[in-house]
């Protein structure tokens, strides 16, 4: 029964310094090298990953904001570089993350919440066994209104879907793409 309990707290004590490892799981660093330049990027951390190629991969991700929790699926349909990709609401939480975006850019929202699916064209811009760079366009085809920009990378080995601000032009466009 000892080397149960012990076994248990030696399991507990190795998730929970995992989870400090990769800090307070807040999706944005005020402090970050972005900021200087006028840029909101955020940090999800990967708690579910399907990802043996780039072309078809899948991510379940979470985090929290000011201490709310946040979280979205982004799935990966592409060909030779380039495709699409879907943001997938999971409910409250990508509700939540919807609310840090339009705090973070200092905008309403133009829904409370998050769309249960917002595609968009993306390309590889770098992609390699470990990680992948991808350039995301909103409304490539539509209406110069709805067009936007943003950039999605996933770190295999760090565990990380980044969503990483373009311009800041397209913040409001962003919003409008995310939202029902």
């Amino acid at each position: 029964m000892q080397i149960s309990h012990t076994f248990c707290a030696v399991v507990f004590a190795l998730s929970t310094s995992l989870c400090f490892a990769r800090g307070d799981g807040e999706i944005y660093d005020p402090k970050g090298e972005s900021v200087e330049a006028g840029f909101v990027d955020i940090d999800l951390h990967i708690d579910w990953m399907d990802c043996e190629t780039w072309n078809a991969c899948a991510v379940s991700a979470s985090g929290t904001f000011q201490g709310r929790p946040v979280a979205i699926d982004a799935i990966i349909q592409a060909k030779d570089g380039q495709g699409r990709i879907t943001y997938r609401s999971v409910g409250p939480g990508s509700d939540s993350l919807l609310q840090a975006l339009a705090t973070l850019y200092k905008l309403p929202r133009n829904s409370a919440l998050f769309a249960r699916v917002a595609t968009a064209d993306i390309v590889f811009l770098d992609a390699n066994e470990r990680e992948m760079a991808g350039k995301v366009f909103f409304a490539a085809n539509g209406p110069e209104s709805d067009y936007a920009e943003l950039y999605t990378n996933i770190d295999k080995k760090r565990r990380v879907l980044e969503i990483h601000e373009k311009d800041p032009e397209y913040r409001q466009n962003v919003l409008k793409a995310l939202s029902r």
